[in-house]
């Protein structure tokens, strides 16, 4: 039973270091806010111009990730030859 105790602390080591998230993890999420932020800035001129409320400017990424997985969707229904479909009714592929 004495080993029991020893072994105690590196399990619970084991455990916590697989809480902390990786190197790989921290540098994507650093490069994803430093990617918000440049987005974010770059709308500015904009919203300032159209007389928006500041908040507009930091939905972009999601109005952006939004277009994207439109387009996506888009294209890979047509490369599986299925056409658009709206309300129910599905159309003919061109």
């Amino acid at each position: 039973m004495g080993h029991l105790k020893e072994m105690r602390p590196i399990a619970l080591m084991h455990r916590s270091r697989r809480l902390l998230p990786s190197v790989t993890v921290i540098r994507a999420m650093l490069w994803a806010g430093l990617s918000w932020v440049l987005m974010t800035v770059a709308l500015w001129p904009a919203v300032r111009y159209h007389h928006v409320p500041v908040i507009y400017a930091a939905t972009l990424p999601f109005g952006g990730a939004l277009f994207g997985l439109m387009t996506a969707t888009s294209a890979w229904r047509h490369l599986m030859g299925r056409g658009p479909s709206w309300r129910g009714r599905t159309y003919d592929a061109s």
